[in-house]
């Protein structure tokens, strides 16, 4: 057997003492850098001579090279007769129960080569941790249309075991080889896998995350977005992972109805063979767990929508690049054609060609004067609709300082004695089921105030109703606002002043909603607050320019702190003069937020937080239409303009 494992500890002991106990005679594993404790376990003395453990710690989805390495190995060292190449989540049995995995192999003739191995998911209650062993004791036989409805395309797909060879091939996922296959085993004689892809929510994350990132670090690697992994690895990243694991488990009505009707079959082999990490239940209410299920089937009918959609964009993309040849092809002719009848001409009209130039020249001399005035204006125009719109985005601005608006909606009991915790929403809706996840799973001593300042009138609805029905968990209180205007990231300070005003002091964070957090980051942002200073996740030191920047270690001070990540103390917004910014640079506010710190001789730092920064399309995040503006603004505070 062949096995390639990362970061796979929960399991990995029983996957191999399984299979050693049904009559592998060796295993040949190659660990992918593990950091949670799978290499120790491999190490473990009881199955030395039995384990060929190697170390390869590049985190390319180099799987197809390694394990065909690994296959031939099995064969050349160790004289294999078969070789099984399986995943740290698999657990082979023979299909006749009263026999092992060796003695079924035995009875296999050689001749067949290689045969497809069946492979069938394994499902039961969620968990945020643990191996699932025995959790997970159904067989997931439901409709393929079922699990379409849940995110998922189909079913696993069949394992390739074949013969010991020196020249096999084993292309990436272990599901194709090089050989022919020239008969399978019969019905009843065969071999099966039981397999454990989400054995826990903390498990899945990570699998995703590191998978994910494997392919993006390999170019020779390019799996189609509909890959079941870059489609998990993109959930990840918009932030719904979540509630596509919890929903691809059966509810417990789902699981009596799907014993009732045989599309889940218990099977209990794992409960009887091996032992089961203990498993923590998730803390998700029923309202919670029935929403995550809800939001997952609308999210999941959303990407089958869009994959439509771009299906058939690429199909009229198609035959839009087959007309413009033919019309390329069409229009060289055409000007073969033009210039043969301008060889003629030449010869037949020489004076009348040399006027006709003249009255060109003279023409095209007209259009630049005219398009270079015509540009001119159109630039003026532009400035002044810009000026215009950042004056009115300014006047908005102070109006909600002036004349404060209320929160559109309140879950908990608010208290100015909490942590208060702000965000600025306005155009990720996708994001709002995770960030509430995430922040109310903080293990803070102090209460949290959740702020939440919407941007985008169009998504108030959602975020009412999703906010309404999520449990609080660690949250002392939500507060959700709708802001009239979209007035930007200023909102936060907008905020900042609401609670100053109302006699809040001490610390006040700030978090982006395309940022994912641990449940220690309210802690890890106040061991990083001090009175009069700004510490932030995003930080760095500059030289002459905003662009010329250079990266700074945690504690480190900072000349440019971001606001995505950050404490400060909330007296910074104690004089309305910090709302005095430039129209013209309204939006930038980290860096209006830094220089009026700075000029109050406060101090600015990079603090140490664990913060993962959510990969986002370009068209969802307006900061990529202020980038021009950031050099312009450092000149313009430093005196350069």
């Amino acid at each position: 057997m062949t096995l390639m494992v990362r970061d796979e500890a929960d399991v990995i002991g029983q996957m191999v003492e399984h299979h050693l106990a049904q009559g592998v005679d060796r295993i040949i594993v190659t660990d992918n850098g593990s950091v949670d404790g799978t290499r120790e376990i491999l190490a473990d003395e009881r199955w030395a001579d039995r384990l060929d453990v190697r170390d390869d710690p590049r985190h390319l989805k180099q799987q197809h090279t390694t394990v065909t390495a690994m296959a031939r190995d099995a064969f050349e060292l160790y004289g294999a007769d078969w070789v099984i190449n399986a995943d740290a989540d698999e657990f082979w049995f023979a299909v006749d129960r009263s026999q092992s995995l060796h003695e079924a192999f035995a009875a296999i003739p050689q001749e067949f080569q290689t045969f497809p191995v069946t492979v069938t998911d394994m499902i039961g209650p969620p968990a945020l941790r643990g191996s699932g062993l025995h959790r997970l004791a159904y067989r997931d036989l439901r409709p393929v249309e079922r699990m379409n409805e849940i995110g998922i395309l189909n079913h696993a797909t069949p394992d390739a075991v074949h013969i010991g060879t020196n020249d096999i091939v084993v292309a990436q996922g272990n599901h194709f080889v090089n050989l022919e296959s020239k008969g399978r085993p019969a019905e009843g004689a065969g071999i099966e896998v039981l397999h454990f892809p989400w054995r826990s929510w903390e498990q899945f994350q990570r699998k995703v995350r590191a998978s994910g990132a494997a392919y993006a670090r390999n170019p020779e690697l390019t799996p189609s977005p509909n890959h079941h992994g870059m489609r998990e690895y993109a959930r990840e990243r918009n932030g719904v992972l979540f509630s596509f694991y919890v929903a691809r488990h059966p509810s417990d009505t789902e699981l009596r109805e799907g014993i009732a009707n045989g599309t889940l079959v218990a099977d209990e082999r794992m409960g009887a063979t091996v032992e089961s990490v203990p498993d923590v239940p998730l803390d998700v209410s029923a309202e919670a767990d029935e929403l995550h299920r809800t939001f997952a089937r609308a999210y999941a009918a959303k990407e089958s929508a869009d994959a439509a959609e771009l299906t058939e964009l690429l199909r009229r993309t198609e035959v839009f690049d087959r007309t413009q040849a033919l019309e390329e092809q069409l229009r060289q002719a055409r000007e073969q054609v033009a210039t043969l009848e301008g060889l003629v001409d030449r010869f037949s009209a020489r004076r009348i060609v040399r006027t006709a130039d003249a009255l060109s020249a003279a023409s095209a001399s007209v259009r630049r004067a005219v398009g270079a005035r015509a540009a001119r204006r159109i630039a003026e125009a532009e400035e002044a609709r810009r000026r215009q719109r950042d004056d009115e985005r300014f006047t908005r601005m102070r109006s909600l300082l002036s004349d404060r608006i209320s929160p559109a909606l309140v879950r908990g009991e608010v208290s100015n004695d909490a942590l208060p915790i702000m965000m600025c929403l306005w155009n990720r809706p996708e994001r709002i089921q995770a960030i509430l996840d995430m922040l109310s799973r903080q293990s803070s001593p102090t209460p949290v105030r959740l702020i939440l300042w919407n941007n985008d009138p169009r998504n108030q609805e959602l975020y009412e109703r999703v906010i309404a029905e999520h449990s609080l968990g660690s949250l002392a209180s939500v507060e959700l606002y709708a802001s009239p205007h979209n007035i930007g990231g200023i909102g936060r300070f907008v905020v900042a002043r609401y609670l100053w005003e109302d006699g809040v002091r001490g610390p006040f964070i700030m978090l982006d909603d395309d940022q994912d957090v641990t449940a220690e980051f309210t802690r890890e942002m106040t061991d990083a607050y001090s009175p009069r200073r700004v510490a932030a996740w995003w930080a760095f030191r500059n030289h002459g320019s905003y662009w010329n920047r250079s990266e700074i270690d945690p504690n480190e001070p900072a000349d440019h702190a971001g606001t995505g990540g950050t404490v400060i103390d909330i007296d910074l917004v104690d004089d309305l003069a910090f709302f005095g910014i430039d129209p013209r640079y309204l939006m930038l506010e980290d860096q209006w937020m830094t220089h009026v710190a700075a000029k109050r001789n406060w101090d600015v730092r990079k603090a140490k937080v664990a913060i993962d920064q959510v990969m986002d399309l370009e068209e969802n995040n307006q900061y990529h239409a202020l980038l021009p503006l950031k050099d312009e603004f450092y000149a313009f505070l430093h005196g350069q303009v």
